[in-house]
C-alpha cells in the first residue's frame, strides 16, 4: 500500500495559519448553555412558560453545563505547566 503524501512537509505539522481559533467555538458554547439552560430555570424558578413542555429541555441543559465545564476547565488550565498537568492526570488514576 503507498504511503499518503503529507502536504505539510515532512514533520506532519501543522502551520499557524491553519490552526482553527476556539474562541468562537466557545461562544458558542455559552451561547447554546444561555439559551438552552434558561428555559427550565424560567419555567421551574417563576412558572412561566415560554415553549411549550419546558421539562423536555431539562436534560439538554444538562449535557450543556458539561460542555461549558469543559470548556471551563480547558481556559483554567491553559497557562499551566506541563508537570502540574502530569500530577493532575496521575492522581485520577
Amino acid at each position: 500500500m503507498a504511503a499518503l503524501a503529507n502536504p505539510f512537509g515532512v514533520t506532519g505539522a501543522l502551520p499557524p495559519e491553519s490552526v482553527r481559533s476556539w474562541v468562537a467555538v466557545r461562544r458558542f458554547a455559552v451561547l447554546l448553555a444561555w439559551e438552552t439552560v434558561a428555559i427550565p430555570v424560567v419555567y421551574y424558578r417563576w412558572d412561566v412558560v415560554l415553549l411549550q413542555q419546558p421539562g423536555r429541555y431539562r436534560p439538554e441543559a444538562e449535557s450543556v453545563l458539561v460542555l461549558l465545564v469543559v470548556f471551563g476547565a480547558e481556559r483554567g488550565l491553559a497557562g499551566r505547566p506541563r508537570w502540574l498537568l502530569a500530577e493532575l492526570r496521575e492522581s485520577g488514576n
